[in-house]
């Protein structure tokens, strides 16, 4: 069988990446999930890069992790139907449900301008307070700020927490600590 030809540039790629595709079928090995998915350019680039990063980094469990099947956000709260794909879903819990939903990481758009005003869509369609761009190259940490009045402001935010960290935490340390 031929190997099917994939758009990205394999020599950039850090190795756990170039060991997790399939070069005959174009797939690659989700890291949170284990399925085989479409080796796109953002799904090696940016999605499985982070999704290994919010494991080993942040230290989240796999398990209040979702990439595949994606987990979809509503277009309205009051939508039975959730019509939104979610690059990567960040759950409070292991518990994998709408209201444990803590961050979304937006991968598809290369702009940053896009890809904010992408994710800022999505979350304000959902409970998540924290939510991350990232294109493989550059990344945006965003902050959802419910207000008293019902509005929602955004505030960029230098990190985000990891596992057991509150919001609160991030910026109080600094990169030697």
């Amino acid at each position: 069988m031929a190997e099917k030809e994939l758009k990205i540039n394999f020599e950039e790629l850090p190795e756990f990446i170039k060991e997790s595709i399939d070069l005959e079928t174009g797939k690659i090995k989700d890291y949170i999930s284990g399925q085989w998915v479409e080796a796109t350019p953002e799904e090696v680039e940016a999605v499985q890069v982070f999704a290994r990063r919010l494991v080993e980094d942040y230290y989240y469990s796999k398990d209040q992790i979702q990439t595949h099947p994606q987990f979809r956000v509503r277009k309205r709260p009051s939508d039975e139907r959730r019509e939104y794909p979610v690059d990567i879903a960040v759950f409070k819990s292991n518990k994998k449900v709408e209201s444990e939903l803590f961050m979304i990481v937006e991968c598809k758009q290369p702009n940053k301008r896009q890809g904010l005003r992408q994710l800022k869509i999505y979350m304000d369609l959902s409970p998540a307070v924290i939510g991350v761009w990232f294109n493989g190259k550059e990344h945006a940490y965003i902050r959802k700020i419910q207000k008293i009045d019902g509005t929602v402001d955004y505030v960029e935010i230098p990190n985000i927490p990891q596992k057991g960290q509150g919001i609160e935490d991030i910026g109080l340390f600094k990169r030697k600590d």
